[in-house]
């Protein structure tokens, strides 16, 4: 895995909610399948979560296409509600590298 800062991509956004709130929703499968998709792009159907570090998570869902996808990972760091670090693997790209994410969360930015 390359973690070059070169390779970064950073981006900021607000969301007025809790931070427990968000964090809730990145790591519930229910709410994950929930709000993980875009219309006439993808939609998850599927969610598995072993939310422990070490432990591996996997989503599934449907292309626009009706073409299935998976992306798996693992977690890294948790540190609730603040810090949520994981791997990220999509079976779409027959040469994908994995990436890692890094969500900060606190009640002011995230």
């Amino acid at each position: 895995m390359n973690q070059g800062a070169s390779d970064a991509i950073i981006q900021e956004i607000t969301i007025r909610a809790p931070a427990e709130r968000i964090f809730e929703a990145l790591i519930s499968p229910d709410e994950r399948v929930k709000c993980w998709g875009a219309t006439g792009t993808f939609q998850t159907t599927h969610m598995e979560s072993d939310l422990r570090v070490g432990g591996r998570w996997a989503m599934r869902g449907l292309r626009a296409s009706g073409e299935p996808f998976t992306i798996t990972g693992e977690y890294r760091e948790i540190i609730r509600p603040h810090l949520l670090v994981f791997t990220w693997l999509p079976d779409w790209q027959g040469n994908a590298e994995i990436s890692l994410v890094r969500i900060d969360l606190d009640e002011t930015r995230v």
